[in-house]
């Protein structure tokens, strides 16, 4: 009898592991931008209405954590070109209007995981 209870005790701490396991494993993924379905991204309205003042061309690598309904939070920005121009805040201002579906393309839950997102802003004349 006592074998018995000491292998089911080990059987529920294995599936707790494996459940432990599976979350860590997809809060840890990060996932490249194209590796995401966009159900929404930010329109030329928003984009425009970010711009920085003095309306030259800029990139920001942004690193987001994806959170429930696709939604992008805690974004820190990674690097920003030209630096201190105001381009990282108005990137991360931007983040709020990208959302993923739930899953990736190849079918990878994106809840938890982290996405490296690159902002470019670019003058039309």
């Amino acid at each position: 009898m006592r074998l018995w209870i000491v292998a089911t005790l080990a059987a529920v701490g294995s599936l707790e592991w494996a459940q432990a396991d599976a979350q860590a494993s997809t809060a840890s993924k990060t996932f490249a931008a194209t590796q995401l379905k966009w159900i929404e991204t930010p329109t030329a309205v928003q984009f425009a209405a970010l711009d920085p003042a003095d309306h030259r061309p800029g990139v920001v690598e942004l690193n987001c954590t994806l959170v429930t309904g696709g939604r992008l939070s805690d974004c820190m920005v990674v690097s920003e070109t030209p630096a201190r121009k105001g381009f990282g805040e108005a990137a991360q201002k931007l983040s709020r209007y990208f959302r993923a579906a739930p899953t990736s393309r190849d079918g990878q839950t994106v809840e938890g995981g982290t996405v490296n997102l690159t902002i470019r802003f670019n003058v039309y004349r």
